[in-house]
């Protein structure tokens, strides 16, 4: 029998190392990740090691340490982006990948042509190379010689442990580098003489026993080089299920966090159970009243898709996370390490696992009845307790605790004039909170109507859909002083919004002009029933109440907004401002109030949700036609290319080269990407008949059929690259889409802009939009400004504010040398500080991006909305991101 070769792949000091390679200005120095004032360490780059800096270390004593030592708070989307990102390179190799966490895991290469080492190599060459991130690897025979060698010396650890030459590498080492080992369980075998692996190995299993308890026997198996546990391969792409309760005063009661944990992972298991997973991995943060955070995270046996499988697990976590014993503002759980469908080792035939398989059957029952009817149709012990309020010694909780409020579940009632914060400076609901809201509130659907723009349209969707909630797409736009709202019923209606969007003319001309195909309008004006027919609902007969904020206490943030988007003081009137009214999200009796009890206006809002039946094809590439001038196929057009480039390329060893362009056209050809190159090679050309020069860079440099193209001018013969880190199947599968990143010099670009907007013309081609967004300075600034600080006093503040993000300006400040005879908790500073954390990241206005330009195949307006930017060009409403999707 063949023996196995096991690589264990390990990313070195992880979420520093991604923050470093995702800002080079933060390479070479020493940073921190995690640590929040008064936290903890999480993540510490091998610079900041070398002052002594280890994790889990406190913040402050990392400082002493350190006075030079960067924090950042932890960015887990980044991190969760990288690490699906690393393991795409290991299903470079082999399907046979098993994500252990966000940054380890193993590769099976028991059966590969080249040696283990080999492809190891270059793997680790290839992450460097493109993510800038080192990793460690160890290579062995089986799952713990692997981990162990990629642990034994990092970073960059690189050990091979030959077959046979097991022993002879474990039996030197301390014990603590055993599986299951920790530091008080070394100390114990270390007091009984047993400091090594070796002495271990030649103990006994009932005498080790004593010691380790049921554990002994497979510690042992491990002390002798044995492990026989498989390669798990994952087959889908690392993804979590996570939510977050903020309580509305800071509490120590146990037993309601632990019932708020236990409603949560009932929320969370039923997301996963429709989504066809099991997870393994359960994690248990809490947030402390002075902001500091700690966690616990427990890997269970086997994977599982039952929140009852996991109560009785949350008061020990609890206990475990909770570690400083003074009140809690927050409370998460996480969900990660996910299995695609049910696992489960036992068979079925003991009673316990009987009865593990009716608990499953029952789950699926319960997510039915609560899909049709509402969360409170059933309700286990944990709900009926946070919903009738909680007893602590013959007290009550506090009743600012939002959570406990019983929600009024809004049947006969959508919410269908939302603003988000893309209507720009007049919502303060991010997409994300008007999506907690709906759920908060119990509704099965909602509308996202901001002024004049689709921006949000594909987040909100996403979001909305994750959440179980149907999306209503639409937007408002102006008929003279009178708000129209558009809402798209099918995809005819969101071509036709897009175009309407998109052409900035009266919207009588616009009718006329394009037609409301597909669109369902409300408005104030009868006239326009004859552009809509059936589809046109005067505004006295919808409950159509505009929201911009959440609740009646963020006015004072709404009305912030609106005198930063309109220049004036707080309460200075200002045409464009709304001072009076209420423009929070309504519950169902203060809706019903507002339609004056009218139940039709109410069942008005249910009929135009069931109306609306539109959904994004997300995933569905667009690649702009490519026509051959010699009046073959792009496929046929492309190989001749590729051939006669090759030629010219490699004039006497063409024939040599032939195998490899023939495997990278065949790939090209099965997923359907010859017009992709082809398009690519058709701008090149162009350019550099215009004297453009240009530097093709990353992974489409290992590409032969981009060298034969003239796109890239790096040999890849040459320099031995690995052409499959560019084009490969397996990582399409995982959406990893090829793509090919081209430089041209900074006083050239508009030129090329230029150039492929003459080429393809505004309707299908577009630069890519974006925002600019409120950091800490600018944040600050504008608020303060409305609060009537004089222009001096806010460049005094702003000048010693640190850079940093928004969210972390009060704690940057309060730690801040520079600021520290700053009069920060005096208002009206104090509340601008606080009001500028709230901002962090909200969108001031709409852009274009620096270098992005997006190609379509059918007319842009079918698929994404312009507008014009300064410069003249047509620019998406979408962001990079969405553009993508």
């Amino acid at each position: 029998m063949r023996a196995r070769a096991i690589v264990h792949l390990d990313a070195d000091a992880f979420f520093a190392s991604v923050e470093q390679a995702a800002d080079p200005r933060l390479r070479g120095r020493a940073i921190a990740v995690g640590g929040e004032k008064r936290g903890i360490i999480a993540s510490a780059s091998y610079e900041a090691r070398e002052f002594g800096i280890y994790t889990p270390m406190p913040t402050v004593r990392a400082r002493r340490l350190c006075p030079k030592l960067i924090i950042l708070p932890g960015d887990y989307d980044k991190y969760e982006r990288f690490s699906r990102w690393m393991f795409s390179y290991a299903h470079d190799f082999t399907p046979e990948v098993e994500v252990g966490s966000i940054d380890e895991g193993y590769l099976d290469l028991t059966g590969a042509r080249k040696s283990s080492t080999e492809i190891a190599e270059t793997l680790r060459t290839a992450i460097k190379q493109s993510l800038k991130i080192s990793v460690s690897e160890g290579i062995g025979s089986n799952k713990l010689i692997s981990q162990i060698a990629s642990k034994l010396k990092k970073p960059s650890c690189f050990i091979h442990v030959p077959v046979g030459q097991e022993i002879a590498f474990l039996h030197p080492l301390e014990n603590r580098w055993l599986p299951g080992i920790g530091p008080k369980t070394a100390e114990r075998l270390t007091s009984a003489g047993l400091a090594r692996i070796n002495q271990i190995a030649a103990t006994p299993v009932d005498l080790l026993a004593l010691l380790l308890g049921r554990s002994a026997l497979q510690t042992r198996e491990f002390a002798h080089g044995r492990d026989d546990r498989p390669v798990v391969r994952e087959h889908a792409p690392a993804k979590s299920y996570g939510q977050q309760e903020t309580f509305g005063e800071d509490t120590t009661n146990e037993e309601f966090i632990e019932a708020t944990l236990r409603r949560m992972a009932d929320e969370l298991m039923g997301k996963v159970r429709q989504d066809g997973k099991t997870v393994r991995t359960v994690t248990v943060k809490v947030r402390y009243n002075d902001m500091a955070e700690d966690q616990c995270s427990e890997t269970l046996s086997e994977p599982t898709d039952l929140e009852s499988d996991l109560y009785s697990r949350f008061r020990v976590m609890l206990k475990r996370a909770w570690k400083r014993r003074v009140s809690l503002r927050l409370v998460s759980l996480r969900f990660t390490n996910l299995y695609e469908g049910f696992v489960r080792i036992e068979l079925p035939l003991d009673t316990d696992t009987q009865q593990h398989e009716a608990r499953r059957r029952l789950s699926r029952v319960v997510d039915e009845l609560r899909e049709r009817r509402g969360r409170k149709v059933i309700m286990r012990g944990h709900d009926l307790l946070l919903a009738g309020g909680f007893k602590d010694n013959g007290r009550r909780s506090p009743d600012l605790i939002k959570p406990l409020q019983p929600c009024q579940r809004m049947t006969g009632f959508i919410p269908l004039n939302i603003h988000s914060y893309y209507s720009f400076l007049d919502s303060t609901l991010s997409i994300q909170a008007i999506i907690d809201l709906a759920q908060r509130h119990g509704l099965p659907a909602v509308a996202l109507t901001d002024k004049g723009n689709l921006h949000g349209a594909v987040e909100f969707v996403t979001a909305a859909k994750a959440a179980g909630i149907k999306p209503i797409v639409g937007a408002e736009v102006q008929r003279g002083r009178s708000p129209l709202l558009l809402y798209v019923e099918n995809r005819a209606g969101y071509r036709t919004l897009c175009r309407i969007l998109t052409h900035q003319q009266p919207m009588a001309a616009v009718f006329d002009e394009i037609g409301t195909d597909g669109l369902i309008a409300v408005g104030t004006d009868s006239r326009l029933e004859r552009y809509f027919s059936d589809r046109f609902y005067l505004a006295s007969t919808v409950g159509c109440a505009a929201i911009h904020h959440a609740d009646r206490t963020d006015r004072w943030k709404y009305d912030v907004l609106q005198s930063i988007r309109t220049l004036t003081l707080l309460r200075q009137k200002h045409p464009d401002k709304r001072l009076g009214g209420n423009h929070h999200f309504p519950t169902a009796t203060e809706m019903r109030e507002l339609c004056g009890g009218r139940e039709d206006m109410m069942a008005a809002t249910m009929e135009i949700a069931e109306r609306c039946e539109f959904d994004f094809e997300l995933g569905k590439l667009q690649f702009p036609a490519f026509c051959p001038p010699d009046g073959s196929t792009p496929r046929m057009f492309l190989q001749k290319l590729v051939h006669a480039g090759l030629k010219q390329r490699y004039p006497r060893a063409h024939d040599e080269m032939r195998p490899q362009v023939e495997e990278e056209l065949a790939i090209i050809a099965e997923v359907g990407y010859e017009e992709y190159f082809l398009v690519v090679w058709d701008i090149l050309q162009e350019c550099q008949r215009r004297g453009i020069e240009w530097i093709t860079r990353g992974s489409a440099a290992d590409s032969l059929v981009c060298y034969s193209l003239g796109i890239s001018d790096v040999c890849p013969i040459r320099f031995d690259l690995y052409f499959r880190r560019f084009l490969n199947k397996d990582r399409m599968a995982l959406n990893k889409l090829p793509d090919i990143d081209v430089d041209f010099a900074h006083d050239r670009k508009d030129d090329v802009v230029d150039l492929i907007f003459q080429k393809y013309g505004t309707d299908h081609a577009a630069v890519v939009g974006g925002f600019s967004t409120f950091q800490a300075r600018s944040a600050f600034a504008e608020v303060a400004k409305v609060l009537g600080v004089s222009e001096y006093q806010v460049r005094r503040f702003t000048e010693r504010i640190p850079h940093s993000s928004a969210s972390d300006l009060e704690t940057a400040v309060a730690s801040s040398q520079e600021s520290r005879d700053l009069p920060v908790e005096e208002e009206p500073y104090k509340a601008a500080l606080k009001m500028a954390a709230f901002l962090d990241g909200f969108p001031r206005y709409p852009k274009m991006h620096p270098c992005g330009i997006v190609l379509s195949r059918s007319p842009m307006t079918d698929l994404v909305p312009c507008f014009t930017s300064n410069k003249g060009y047509a620019t998406t409403h979408f962001d990079m991101d969405y553009c993508t999707c």
